[in-house]
């Protein structure tokens, strides 16, 4: 590489390293996933073994696509979190080189490195996805559509329209992104780009009806005007959890008390944030500011705006992390940055943009929760599952290759520990039903509890199993609570 090519690619190699870094806290911890993110890598591994479903084990609005980019990690460097943990990892950072490379096209790599500082500094609002396994292709294709979509190559366009298609294909919920990307296809086809965004339109439409036709249906996004004012004080909490007016600590995540001049800055930063945007989307009026640029504000402003809306309309928000709903308009903030960076240019864009840097840089870092200390990433027992290897191994010891325990720690266990043994839900929604007759068949059977599952205590089973008369013998393992009985069903 000559020096000059060599200038040009470190400030992309210096925006991935320091993502890279900031993401250090779930690198420390890969075993730390929850069930919903454990799933994901137990279909992962039934892919290898040839077991192939089109969606998400359990539901019908996610596709099978992560845990086939999973499953082809696994098979490359073994089955375990840390591989999953890097594989989302590579796809986030994906999406900020592109999206980095895309705004480069306009407004310069400084201002680019500025823009992106968003995803960089991420909100929990996607950031989190890494140690989850899902959902990270889908934005990662919604910022790759939007880079060949403005693209000058004259057939890039093509492969951006089938892009927004497949994109709502991988996750229902990309739906909010939709407008902005058809609005880019739009401005394409003014410039005289029509065919191959009609070509990509139409093969995208009979993707879409394979979907819905061929395969098992995506479960529709519900739309309804009652659900703005429960959703509207909710939308307040977690807009302002993105946009780092405030920061979220512990799990469940409870408001951090911030020192008044922090919490001064965080709030201003958050404000200059939501003016960015919004006037990313007026610029559009504003026929000095070059069309490419004014074309992506608008398009980022139309895509958090979208966000916005299907959050406030949507019967799917129920609590804080909520958040992660809005994630399609925050993966869009970098492109509605473009046109404030290109008036203000780098020097004053850099001044003003400050706050929000530090606010979200802050509030991105609190939302790892145990996983850091300070400005430190730490590692902690659950995120190197050293407690649930003692219980493996006390389980194994026993003969005991099946147990139940609740959802959030059933897919989890079975992830961790290769299946053997495999934990069922302990009742209620079973996404892996052989689990469940492996657990019937087990002649000594064992229930599995633990304090970060409060809602499902040991005593409430262990009560239930005594008034039938069956013999309960309790242990209590690394943390872990354990009642052995023997099975009634033999």
């Amino acid at each position: 590489m000559t020096p000059w090519g060599l200038r040009k690619s470190l400030p992309l190699a210096a925006a991935l390293g320091v993502a890279l870094l900031y993401r250090l806290p779930y690198l420390s911890n890969p075993a730390a996933l929850n069930s919903d993110g454990a799933v994901v890598g137990l279909q992962a591994r039934a892919i290898l073994r040839g077991q192939w479903s089109w969606f998400l084990w359990g539901t019908n609005y996610q596709s099978s696509f992560d845990p086939a980019m999973h499953a082809l990690a696994f098979a490359l460097f073994g089955a375990t979190p840390l591989t999953m943990v890097c594989g989302t990892l590579l796809a986030a950072l994906l999406m900020i080189a592109l999206a980095f490379v895309t705004l480069r096209r306009h407004v310069g790599d400084a201002l680019a490195l500025a823009c992106c500082l968003p995803l960089i500094f991420a909100p929990h609002a996607f950031n989190h996805f890494i140690q989850m396994g899902f959902r990270q292709w889908a934005l990662t294709a919604f910022v790759a559509a939007v880079a060949l979509l403005d693209s000058p190559r004259r057939w890039t366009a093509l492969f951006g329209a089938l892009l927004l298609f497949a994109m709502v294909y991988l996750d229902v919920f990309m739906l909010q992104a939709v407008p902005a990307l058809v609005l880019l296809a739009g401005f394409r086809a003014r410039e005289g780009r029509w065919l191959p965004v009609l070509l990509g339109a139409a093969c995208g439409a009979a993707l879409l009806f394979a979907v819905r036709h061929g395969l098992p249906g995506q479960a529709p996004t519900q739309l309804r005007l009652d659900r703005l004012a429960h959703n509207l004080p909710l939308f307040a909490q977690c807009a302002g959890w993105l946009a780092g007016a405030r920061a979220m600590i512990g799990s469940p995540p409870r408001p951090w008390s911030a020192p008044l001049p922090v919490a001064a800055v965080q709030w201003l930063g958050a404000f200059a944030l939501a003016a960015a945007i919004v006037a990313g989307g007026l610029a559009w009026f504003r026929p000095r500011v070059p069309a490419g640029v004014r074309q992506l504000g608008l398009a980022g402003f139309v895509s958090a705006a979208s966000a916005a809306c299907g959050f406030l309309l949507s019967t799917w928000p129920t609590d804080i992390y909520s958040d992660r709903y809005l994630a399609p308009g925050a993966v869009a903030i970098p492109f509605a940055l473009a046109p404030v960076a290109w008036m203000l240019g780098a020097r004053r864009f850099a001044l003003a943009f400050a706050p929000s840097a530090m606010a979200l840089l802050v509030s991105g870092w609190l939302g790892c929760g145990d996983f850091v200390r300070g400005p430190l990433p730490v590692r902690t027992a659950r995120g190197v599952a050293e407690d649930e290897r003692v219980l493996r191994a006390q389980l194994l010891e026993r003969g005991i290759h099946a147990a139940a325990a609740d959802y959030w720690l059933a897919y989890r266990l079975s992830f961790l520990w290769q299946e053997d043994p495999v934990v069922a839900n302990i009742e209620g929604w079973e996404r892996m039903p052989e689990y469940r007759r492996a657990f019937e068949q087990e002649p000594r059977q064992a229930l599995l509890f633990h304090p970060s599952v409060p809602q499902t205590p040991p005593w409430r089973f262990e009560q239930r199993l005594r008034a039938r008369g069956v013999p309960v013998e309790r242990r209590e393992i690394n943390g872990f609570t354990v009642l052995l009985i023997d099975n009634p069903m033999r």
